[in-house]
């Protein structure tokens, strides 16, 4: 009876020694599929589209945008690192923009009513929707 005990106890614990692995790292997929980036606002107010950065690898470039964007109107982005003359993206490049409210805060007039930055990795085709209050969304 011991022998059994003794038996089940190290069997229990080699299954929860293999349980218990050194690997705790985030699922990252092997393929990443090119995409357009494009931002739509459903804000309610017209936003302004301050600054885009783009990062593959080591690779990075920026861009003042100072865009204004209606209510109900789409933006698509361009890839700069390939020479800026496309909106297809690689997958796996780091997307990175930040826009505000084209309208003051009632609260401190000498600020935006909000000022967000959204990050993303290409994996696809996206839009960024902007809603009420300048909260986002990603949807593929």
């Amino acid at each position: 009876m011991i022998k059994r005990f003794v038996i089940l106890l190290s069997l229990f614990g080699l299954l929860l020694s293999l349980g218990c692995s050194e690997n705790n790292n985030p699922y990252d997929p092997v393929y990443l599929r090119e995409g357009k980036i494009s931002i739509f606002n459903q804000s309610g107010v017209r936003i302004r589209l301050m600054e885009f950065t783009q990062k593959r690898g080591a690779e990075e470039v920026s861009a003042v945008l100072d865009r204004s964007l209606g209510i109900g109107f789409r933006y698509f982005f361009i890839n700069l690192l390939d020479g800026g003359e496309s909106d297809m993206f690689p997958g796996g490049d780091m997307i990175t923009v930040r826009y505000i409210a084209d309208v003051p805060n009632p609260d401190d007039p000498t600020r935006p009513l909000f000022d967000q930055t959204i990050g993303h990795t290409i994996n696809g085709i996206t839009v960024y929707y902007v809603k009420s209050g300048g909260r986002y969304s990603i949807h593929p």
